[in-house]
């Protein structure tokens, strides 16, 4: 164990970034994620998102200003 993040945690941290209403009405489609930057545990991560445009959203992890991770999420209205 090096102290280094596994990736699905980054995953997890966008993931857990998301309002709760929206898991409401609306389900992922895919996610696309670049790692850029590996973290480590006890770093303090910022996750942003963009404003939603229609079904797609992006996003980065960033640390002291750093992109760690930045990719796309496509969602799906429910019906």
């Amino acid at each position: 164990f090096n102290d280094h993040l596994n990736n699905n945690v980054y995953v997890r941290w966008l993931l857990d970034s998301i309002h709760e209403d929206w898991w409401q009405t609306h389900r992922l489609r895919s996610l696309h994620m670049k790692f850029l930057e590996e973290g480590k545990w006890g770093e303090s991560v910022d996750v942003r998102l963009s404003e939603r445009e229609t079904e797609w959203q992006m996003f980065q992890l960033t640390k002291d200003g750093r992109a760690m991770a930045e990719g796309q999420l496509i969602w799906d209205k429910e019906r």
